[in-house]
C-alpha cells in the first residue's frame, strides 16, 4: 500500500507491503483501521504516520528540560511537574559536561556546535540544552527533520543527497542552537576534518557503542 503525509511542510511517502505470518490472524481490510493490538497487525495510514512523527517531535521538545536528570527530587526542585514546553535552566545538578571536552577547532569541519563547545569542561555544570527555547527541537530531531525534507524534495530516500544536505546543515552556524551533540556525531565530523579531503563524511561515520 502507499501512504503519504505532510509533516512540517514535507510530503512523505511510504510503501508498505503487508505479509501474513504463519498462524497469524487474517490481514485487515482496506479502509479505516482500529487501534492495533498484539494480535492484529495494522497497515500504516497517513494519519498514523503523521501522528507518530508529531509525537516524536513533541515528546523531544517536552523532554528537553529533563534530559539527563537521574534524581527525581532534583528534577522536581528545578522544574516541578512538567506539563508543557519549558525553558531550561542554564545549569543542572550532576551535569557531566563539566568533565567532558570538545576539541573541534572553531569554524572547522569538525565544529558542529558553533561556539557552544565552550561549555564542555568549563568548570560549570551547564545544562545540555540551555539555549533551546520552549518548544525547540534538539539537534537529533533537527537531523530527522532534515531527512524528511530531503525525502520530500526527492520523492524517496536518496542517500547521497541526504549526506550532502546533512553536511550543509551541520556546518551552518544558523541551523540549530543546541549545545549537545552525541559522540558519534562529534567523532565522525572530527575524523572527517582530520582526513583533510581524503575521505567523505560518509566514510568517516562511526557506530557509537551504547
Amino acid at each position: 500500500m502507499q501512504a503519504g503525509a505532510i509533516i512540517f511542510g514535507c510530503k512523505v511517502e511510504l510503501s508498505v507491503t503487508a505479509r501474513r505470518a504463519p498462524g497469524a490472524p487474517p490481514l485487515p481490510p482496506e479502509g479505516p483501521l482500529p487501534l492495533p493490538t498484539r494480535a492484529a497487525p495494522a497497515a500504516i495510514s497517513a494519519d498514523r504516520m503523521r501522528g507518530a512523527l508529531w509525537g516524536m517531535f513533541i515528546g523531544d521538545a517536552l523532554a528537553v528540560p529533563a534530559h539527563w536528570y537521574y534524581n527525581r527530587d532534583e528534577l522536581l526542585a528545578d522544574y516541578g511537574t512538567i506539563t508543557g514546553y519549558t525553558q531550561t535552566k542554564e545549569t543542572m545538578p550532576g551535569s557531566f559536561l563539566i568533565r567532558m571536552s570538545y576539541d573541534a577547532e572553531p569554524g572547522s569541519k569538525a565544529d558542529i556546535l558553533h561556539g557552544e563547545g565552550s561549555k564542555y569542561g568549563a568548570g560549570v555544570p551547564y545544562h545540555f540544552h540551555p539555549r533551546l527555547r520552549p518548544g525547540d527541537s534538539t539537534l537529533n530531531l533537527h537531523i530527522v527533520r532534515q531527512l524528511l525534507r530531503t525525502m520530500s524534495a526527492n520523492g524517496a530516500l536518496d542517500n547521497a543527497q541526504f549526506m550532502a544536505d546533512y553536511e550543509r546543515f551541520m556546518l551552518d552556524p544558523e541551523a540549530h542552537n543546541d549545545s549537545w551533540a552525541d559522540n558519534c556525531l562529534k567523532m565522525s565530523f572530527q575524523r572527517w576534518a582530520d582526513a583533510d579531503g581524503a575521505k567523505t563524511l560518509r566514510e568517516c561515520a562511526i557506530d557509537e557503542a551504547m
